[in-house]
């Protein structure tokens, strides 16, 4: 199977940013309503793949993380 790593980003026109940094605090928030043991996991991998000297927080936030509904 094939792993496709996307960006999670608002839907065109729904929120109003001119850069993608503009959105890092939208990030912190997701990373913070995940389980304890999610955030341990993408915390690892991320400080696997170099942390914050290679990639920000918020950004390997909204690479990796996916939001869902359960309906």
């Amino acid at each position: 199977m094939e792993v496709v790593r996307t960006m999670l980003k608002p839907r065109e026109g729904e929120m109003n940013y001119e850069n993608l940094e503009d959105l890092a605090w939208n990030y912190m928030f997701i990373s913070a309503c995940l389980s304890e043991d999610d955030y341990n996991k993408l915390r690892e991998k991320w400080n696997a793949e170099g942390g914050h000297k290679v990639t920000p927080w918020w950004l390997f936030v909204a690479q990796n993380a996916v939001v869902g509904i359960n309906i």
